[in-house]
């Protein structure tokens, strides 16, 4: 008994998180404010939040190996993930050394190897056709609400979020430290006007993938269920599980996602010759799977072979994906062992991005090529292990097949409502409390809408699909060809086909959905091994547990604990940054959390940055401005040597140079102001507004020492800021500089021309 509670217990936690996960919004940075509003009445989330699910995982892992520890006999499934999750993690935790971000690097990378552990976990769980039932009940009831809320988005919280944004528009983008005629606030516009659903996601790429993976496996239970109908199953349970599909359909569309639709038709494509060539398939697994990875190479040799000859991609789409691969290329030949670090990839793709790509991207678009930029070489070599082990265990016979048996329906399959209804209101529990705590609003009337709203639809989906598989498991069907575990299958392998231009599988809630729904094929076929007493010992049974805790005690203290108290700090001080100000800032609430919080985590960058922007704007008021900039300069070196390839900080860097020169009228804060703009152009040298940056720190500089030296430079600096703006495409209007700026610098240019003729 003691051993059947761990193991149910564990089972629960990780498919508890597969049900919340998808519905929220996660973030690996502490700073302030993120710039997704997709999530409709989320607050603003905390790195703290995907640390404690991933302290869960670790703890679900150790409980089902503590379970199986006193059973002793219990069945081991090799899931072909170990040796490369090995790997990644060796890789990942060694790139965090050389990160420029390092807290950023290991909250992310932390985060990502929990995903193949999660997966490993489950796989030992799923000994029953009902619990992967479970799982799927789990996963589809999120993928309700996800379709409920980007329908409610569409008819009335599209408009509803845009009018609250246009309201606090300046204290948005100021709390962000970026002007109002920034191309960001262009870009950001545009994309909210596009029309585009992303449900609880960043971006609605990831919503489609997520979908479309949740659509497939639905599509199975509803095909599935359809070709049972003759054999005596009722025909409403079959119907209500094709309007979900339907509806899930329409959600696909909303997103507007290219990748997602051929993806969607690839899968399909694939459905269709699975089930004309099924029995070859059956009789010839390995084979066709070694078919379709000498496909997916033929694939990629081709695009890269295109794109080298003709130096693109067809469509703007792939072109911007060919850009991103091209300058990510160079920036893994400067760092092929260690990669730049989960996470930080914007901060270095800058340095290599050329003026003729628009898009100031954080992540390639790909999954091979993100992997290999994040944790290097070696991190690769353990995704490609992860999915060549995967692809080993998925292609062997099962014994019923080998027998050419129909598994039987048996007890063990039945879904008894006595059987579901705990784990329905611990699943329900658990997507409403979850979302209460994160809602972030004092409006209870609003926070019961949200809550209510989020379980009706959670429940829904549950029981609908509790119903359609109960309806299956009444029915038994010789038919073997494509049941819905087969769809799970091509929903796993269309959402990998997606990623080959995007990015889901590095978004939390939707790759967590992904490696929980790999559990069920690798379950299903997993090689099985019996480990008896007399040829297992107490060590063997006992590592695993001994293994997980030493991760367990490891993410401790090297995230949790830092991580919880430097949050905790933060939050304080974002909440005491309005109160009135002493003379004696240094001990004002504001600075003294931020302080506090850098001294808890010693490597994250942001309550140092947060304390330096702080006494930035305590420098408006003059009789402070001098101990202020003082303090702020010192917060902000600080925070630099933690963060050295940020550009903001970079950036913040120079307008306090600026402050700090404007203030002394002194030489030698103006070559820093100079020295400083030249350190922003080292990690972005193709930005032209940048350039205009430097220029405008030159001139003033040469105004007030009467430098001509210094005035031909700024004339050639903004020269070359045109010259660099000239280079951009035709179609791009959202970076480029508009006339108005063109003028102005014009106007510099002759003022510096003037200058340097004295």
């Amino acid at each position: 008994m003691p051993a059947k509670i761990l193991e149910n217990l564990s089972f629960f936690l990780l498919i508890a998180l597969a049900a919340l996960r998808p519905i929220i919004s996660e973030r690996y940075d502490s700073g302030a404010s993120g710039f997704g509003m997709g999530v409709t009445g989320i607050a603003d989330p905390s790195p703290l939040t995907t640390v404690i699910f991933d302290v869960l995982i670790l703890v679900a892992t150790i409980l089902c190996a503590w379970g199986r520890a006193i059973r002793k006999d219990r069945r081991y499934r090799w899931t072909g993930l170990e040796l490369g999750t090995l790997v990644v993690m060796v890789a990942g935790v060694a790139s965090c050394f050389f990160a420029s971000n390092s807290r950023l690097a290991l909250n992310a990378t932390i985060d990502w190897v929990c995903l193949p552990i999660a997966t490993i976990t489950l796989a030992q769980l799923l000994q029953s056709r009902w619990r992967r039932q479970l799982v799927v009940m789990f996963v589809l009831a999120s993928a309700c609400v996800q379709v409920w809320q980007i329908f409610d988005y569409q008819i009335s919280g599209l408009e509803s979020m845009w009018e609250q944004y246009l309201a606090g528009k300046e204290a948005f983008w100021q709390n962000r430290g970026v002007s109002l005629d920034s191309p960001s606030v262009i870009l950001f516009e545009h994309r909210i006007r596009a029309d585009e659903a992303q449900g609880f996601f960043p971006h609605s790429n990831v919503a489609s993938s997520y979908l479309v993976l949740c659509f497939l496996v639905a599509l199975g239970a509803a095909v599935d269920l359809w070709r049972r109908v003759k054999s005596g199953a009722d025909v409403v349970t079959p119907i209500a599980i094709s309007i979900f599909g339907a509806a899930m359909l329409v959600a696909i569309a909303l997103t507007k996602s290219l990748g997602g639709f051929v993806s969607l038709g690839t899968g399909v494509l694939l459905l269709a010759a699975m089930w004309v060539s099924h029995r070859w398939i059956t009789t010839n697994r390995r084979k066709a799977f070694a078919l379709g990875w000498i496909g997916f190479a033929i694939g990629v040799v081709a695009v890269v072979g295109h794109g080298t000859y003709h130096g693109t991609l067809p469509g703007g789409s792939l072109n911007f994906r060919w850009q991103y691969w091209t300058a990510s290329a160079e920036m893994i030949a400067d760092h092929p062992i260690t990669g730049v670090g989960r996470e930080n990839f914007g901060r270095n793709y800058l340095a290599y991005k050329s003026i003729e790509s628009s898009e100031e991207v954080a992540n390639p678009h790909n999954l091979l090529v993100q992997v290999a930029s994040d944790w290097g070489l070696p991190g690769l070599a353990g995704v490609l292990l992860m999915c060549v082990g995967v692809t080993c265990v998925l292609s062997r016979k099962t014994d019923d097949e080998k027998e050419e048996k129909v598994e039987p329906l048996g007890e063990d399959h039945s879904l008894t409502l006595r059987r579901v209804l705990p784990w329905a209101i611990g699943g329900l529990a658990t997507v409403t409390a979850g979302r209460i705590a994160l809602l972030g609003s004092d409006n209870a009337n609003w926070v019961y809408y949200q809550t209510m709203t989020t379980g009706i639809a959670w429940l829904i989906g549950f029981f609908g699909v509790a119903a359609t598989f109960w309806s299956l498991n009444q029915t038994a069907s010789r038919d073997q060809r494509l049941g819905w575990e087969s769809f799970v299958s091509i929903g796993l392998f269309a959402f990998l086909l997606h990623e080959l231009v995007n990015f889901a599988m590095f978004v939390p809630g939707s790759a967590y959905t992904f490696f929980v729904l790999l559990a069920i094929p690798i379950a299903t076929r997993a090689p099985r091994e019996i480990m008896k007493r007399d040829t297992v010992g107490w060590f063997a049974r006992w590592t695993p547990v001994f293994g997980g805790s030493l991760a367990l005690i490891a993410v401790g203290f090297s995230t949790l604990v830092p991580v919880a108290n430097a949050d905790h700090h933060l939050q304080l001080s974002r909440t005491a940054s309005a109160t009135i100000i002493s003379d004696n800032i240094s001990k004002h609430p504001a600075a003294d959390h931020c302080e506090l919080a850098a001294i808890f985590d010693p490597i994250d960058p942001t309550p140092l940055a947060d304390r330096a922007r702080w006494m930035m704007g305590v420098a408006s008021i003059e009789a402070l401005r001098s101990s202020a900039l003082r303090q702020a300069e010192s917060s902000l070196n600080q925070a630099i040597q933690r963060d050295p390839k940020s550009i903001q900080l970079r950036r913040q860097h120079l307008r306090l140079s600026l402050l700090q020169a404007r203030e002394s009228k002194s030489s030698t804060r103006y070559n820093e102001a100079v020295e400083a703009a030249n350190q922003v152009l080292e990690l972005y040298p193709q930005s032209p507004a940048d350039v205009v940056a430097l220029a405008n720190a030159q001139l003033e500089s040469a105004q007030l020492v009467n430098r001509p030296g210094l005035a031909r430079e700024a004339v050639e600096s903004y020269r070359r800021a045109i010259a660099l703006d000239d280079q951009r495409p035709d179609w791009e209007t959202f970076q480029q500089l508009q006339p108005h700026q063109r003028e102005r610098i014009n106007a510099k240019i002759i003022e510096a021309q003037e200058l340097a003729a004295k």
